[in-house]
């Protein structure tokens, strides 16, 4: 079978020439060949313009509906969500099938929601990218990237180091008691470098190291501590004091919640740490 390549320009021209018209009045160009004719007539019957989209969804009614709810359903997602850069990824797709919806839904493009969509659209992606560049561009110090990864990964980096900033760090050295037993305490504690005993009566029951919390118990319920915390070696502290973070959290409530999270998940690992250690200590004894 001999197959006859049809040159560029000349299929473009044939397409032009037939592109307005419809199938029927179609005539083949004197100054055309046969086959460059039947090539050009192939891609004019095929090609999805607006007629055969309106056409598809006249035969499927039910197509345009899951296209308007599709839209509906992701600004709902968006909504639901609180941070902003998952919010502004879900609104995307959402404008999206919003103008897809309001372009092919009323038999006419509706127009006003369309150009009012694309403008959401640009600004949500605007956003995106200067997010996603700012997040590239922040490097953190070898330790506090250790603390990231361990307590803060439900936030970016961006948020983790403005958190850092509400708090003040300092250096201890060893033996210096940090908390006392049965005190009353205003601000929680986290280890940057270095490691802290816990006593109980005199009694050391946890050596805390690198990203755990120090008195987030207390923190947090406002009782009295029930142990002592003395520094086991020159140990850096970073800390934060309840005002300072009552005045932050309210004015970002999706950071409050990862700090929430982080000792949260501290506090149910050093559960689980201490039910794995009880039965070996009942087996060895």
């Amino acid at each position: 079978m001999q197959v006859t390549m049809i040159p560029h320009h000349v299929a473009g021209l044939a397409s032009s020439r037939i592109r307005s018209k419809s199938i029927q009045q179609i005539k083949r160009p004197p100054d055309l060949n046969p086959e460059s004719f039947a090539w050009a007539l192939s891609f004019r019957t095929q090609r999805p313009d607006k007629a055969h989209v309106n056409q598809l969804f006249s035969q499927h009614p039910e197509a345009i509906q899951i296209l308007g709810h599709a839209a509906y359903g992701l600004v709902l997602c968006s909504f639901i969500v609180k941070r902003m850069l998952v919010l502004r990824l879900f609104a995307v797709p959402a404008s999206l099938l919003s103008i897809l919806f309001n372009y092919y839904s009323a038999g006419a493009p509706v127009w006003i929601p369309i150009q009012w969509n694309v403008l959401f659209l640009l600004v949500n992606c605007f956003h995106i990218g200067m997010a996603l560049a700012a997040q590239r561009k922040i490097e953190l110090p070898a330790d506090k990237e250790f603390i990231y990864q361990k307590n803060f990964t439900s936030m970016t980096r961006v948020e983790f180091k403005r958190l850092l900033a509400v708090g003040h760090t300092r250096t201890y050295h060893t033996g210096h008691q940090l908390i006392a037993q049965h005190d009353q305490i205003d601000s929680i504690f986290m280890i940057v470098e270095g490691s802290a005993q816990v006593r109980i009566n005199g009694h050391t029951v946890a050596t805390l190291t690198q990203g755990e919390f120090i008195g987030e118990m207390s923190f947090l319920t406002h009782q009295l501590t029930r142990g002592e915390v003395t520094m086991a070696q020159t140990t850096k502290i970073h800390y934060w004091d309840e005002q300072d973070l009552r005045v932050f959290f309210a004015k970002n409530p999706t950071i409050l919640a990862s700090f929430h999270s982080a000792i949260g998940n501290q506090l149910i690992s050093r559960l689980l740490a201490q039910k794995s250690v009880r039965p070996t200590s009942a087996q060895a004894a």
